[in-house]
């Protein structure tokens, strides 16, 4: 019976970890849709189709009660911070590499700990310190600010910095209202905003373009899905250090569509910034 249990268990957290390295290829090829995109469109169009089709994909699903929420101002926040995120991600792949972007985006897990001491005034446990400083290192690495700081590392940066905020608001939220709730206020807010934002910048995209949009709205769409569905398999814990398979993704993507590979500084950076977000996630204490 013992081993029956031990066997399900381990199956389901070969799903959870199925389902986020899935997710995070989707909101990889989503980010290089978006920045091939970019060139022929403006940011806010690309913004309003990718939550608007995401939208659309998820009201069949939505029943009379998953309108329902007591927490309108913390779903406001999740919204314009992953809006934030999304938007400052596509300034950043357009100033620097896709792997930079992406994983400047991804160190949002060494940023939380010092967010949630300013937001709630947490205190830091002692044992992040080592995590949180060995990321902040491989940032440095990567920036190089004594020899190249760019706008696009700074909006990489920003981008983590919302990303964090975005994850603590759906971490608060998960407690007390259904992920398909959360998803739908975030989709019709950031629709909403984004489509206000298109009003002074817009263009009519041609066929080609269009289809672009589409794509980025359901590659979109089925990564969200794909990573809330991990997390009904295993615990944030055990599938946090998953997230930095992006970094792989965008190496390779990268490689493939540019034929630009990382520097060795880069790389090592790469390196730290994965080892402090992997040790962060793992020494943080669960939420209760």
């Amino acid at each position: 019976m013992v081993a029956l249990v031990a066997k399900e268990l381990n199956f389901d957290l070969k799903r959870g970890i199925l389902y986020v390295l899935l997710a995070w290829l989707f909101f990889t090829l989503m980010t290089t849709l978006a920045k091939i995109t970019s060139a022929h469109t403006t940011t806010p169009m690309i913004i309003l189709f990718q939550n608007g089709i995401s939208l659309l994909l998820i009201l069949p699903w939505m029943r009379k009660g998953d309108f329902k929420t007591d927490h309108k101002g913390l779903m406001l926040a999740r919204a314009l911070f992953g809006l934030a995120n999304f938007a400052l991600l596509l300034f950043a792949v357009e100033y620097t590499s896709l792997v930079d972007a992406m994983l400047l985006c991804n160190a949002a897990p060494i940023f939380i700990p010092l967010i949630d001491w300013i937001w709630r005034r947490s205190p830091i446990n002692t044992k992040l310190w080592p995590g949180i400083l060995l990321g902040f290192l491989g940032i440095l690495l990567i920036l190089k600010p004594h020899v190249e700081l760019n706008a696009g590392g700074l909006f990489g940066i920003a981008s983590g910095i919302c990303l964090a905020v975005s994850m603590l608001c759906v971490r608060r939220l998960s407690h007390s209202d259904d992920t398909k709730t959360i998803l739908f206020y975030y989709y019709a807010i950031a629709t909403v905003c984004a489509f206000i934002w298109s009003l002074f910048y817009w263009q009519l995209p041609s066929a080609s373009i269009l289809i672009n949009l589409i794509g980025i709205g359901c590659l979109s769409a089925m990564g969200q899905y794909l990573f809330n569905k991990s997390f009904t398999f295993a615990k944030a814990v055990n599938l946090g250090p998953f997230n930095y398979s992006a970094v792989v993704y965008s190496v390779l993507t990268q490689w493939y569509l540019w034929a630009a590979v990382p520097g060795w500084i880069a790389f090592i950076g790469i390196l730290a910034v994965c080892a402090g977000g992997i040790f962060t996630v793992l020494f943080s204490k669960p939420s209760k």
